[in-house]
């Protein structure tokens, strides 16, 4: 199997597909870069040797096998539904970064079938080292424990990833009954909805909130997951944290060992906590660099097996255009997002806020 030529369509965040690109050498080569011509886009070619595009109709077939389509679709005012459908239009293969409308996934996917190529729509952060561990450890939980409720937060901007990690975690999204149980406010950012999928009792919070002029500037709030067991709870803080397990309190350990330290009962020597998964990134730089291109390095390794094995349409098609659905209906329930304007601060660590102080 050669290595798959592909084409990088947007800079931004496509800077971390390239790199993902760069990462995998036996999978894929980058062959170009499509972008309005930008500075940054420019000096990636430069740097990497390739031809800077600026129209889908340069590129053929004959050039390149897959386009890596990292710019903002139609339903958030971006091009980059219509750019997935052109490539997929001459038989090249696309994966897209979410989110797209329920309708221009339909779409895209019978592009794919016409053009006899594969159409991935990814997520990102259901590959994110925390969140991969969760969800590897979410599957076991299944199959060990029973599932007694799932609790999720998130920003307006993730809900779409938010819904894929909550599918990867109960199993699928199947016969979800989600309602609102609130209306946000200025003073009540927080838009909730309850009910249940695949049976399981569910609860999300979004915050719905946006800076219309940077939508990127008040993320306060990434991803948050408790997934509760029998057995215990799994938590997942932020996707580029640690993941933390508690063992349920048994209705042995309930009994006072005050006055009775004899007693034998092994699950007394149990940890109240315990980090499944450490953090891997110790500053954001390590973030940008290492956490981030792994996630699409994932994601990628996946297109190409699938690529080479012609599993173009499987069960993960039918479950993305679930989650279009799932999307698309909350975004209908939520209405608009409250409008602010967000003056930025500076990040701060724990030791400026702490000085000298001792809390315990």
């Amino acid at each position: 199997m050669r290595p798959l030529r592909v084409v990088v369509c947007g800079t931004k965040f496509g800077a971390y597909y390239v790199q993902a690109i760069l990462n995998l050498p036996s999978h894929y080569r980058l062959v170009g870069i499509l972008s309005k011509g930008s500075k940054q886009s420019e000096e990636l070619a430069n740097t990497f040797n390739v031809p800077l595009y600026t129209d889908v109709d340069e590129i053929t077939n004959e050039q390149v096998d897959v386009a890596c389509v990292v710019v903002k679709s139609t339903i958030v005012g971006g091009a980059g539904t219509s750019i997935a459908q052109a490539f997929l239009e001459k038989g090249i293969h696309v994966i897209q970064e979410h989110p797209v409308h329920e309708d221009d996934y339909l779409k895209l996917i019978k592009s794919a079938k016409a053009g006899n190529c594969k159409y991935h729509l990814n997520s990102f952060y259901p590959n994110v080292d925390a969140v991969y561990a969760f969800l590897q450890i979410a599957q076991t939980l299944r199959e060990a424990s029973d599932i007694i409720y799932l609790e999720a937060a998130c920003s307006i901007q993730v809900l779409f990833p938010m819904l894929d990690i909550i599918g990867q975690a109960l199993g699928g999204l199947q016969t979800c009954t989600l309602e609102p149980i609130n209306n946000h406010t200025e003073h009540e950012p927080f838009y909730t909805l309850s009910g249940q999928i695949r049976d399981i009792p569910v609860t999300l919070r979004i915050f719905n909130q946006m800076d219309l002029a940077n939508p990127e500037s008040n993320i306060y709030l990434l991803h948050r997951v408790i997934l509760g067991t029998n057995r215990g709870t799994l938590y997942l803080p932020d996707p580029h944290g640690s993941v933390h397990w508690m063992p349920c309190m048994s209705s042995s350990l309930n009994e006072s060992t005050i006055f009775n330290k004899k007693r034998d009962n092994k699950f007394l020597s149990y940890p109240v906590e315990e980090i499944v998964f450490p953090a891997q990134n110790t500053s954001f730089e390590d973030l940008y660099i290492k956490v981030w291109p792994k996630s699409v390095e994932r994601s990628l390794i996946t297109f190409s097996e699938e690529i080479w094995s012609r599993s173009y349409f499987n069960q993960t098609t039918q479950y993305y255009l679930t989650a279009c659905k799932l999307w698309n209906n909350i975004g209908k329930k939520m209405g608009p997002s409250q409008k602010v304007c967000i003056q930025e601060r500076e990040p701060l660590r724990m030791r400026d806020i702490k000085g000298e102080k001792e809390w315990i």
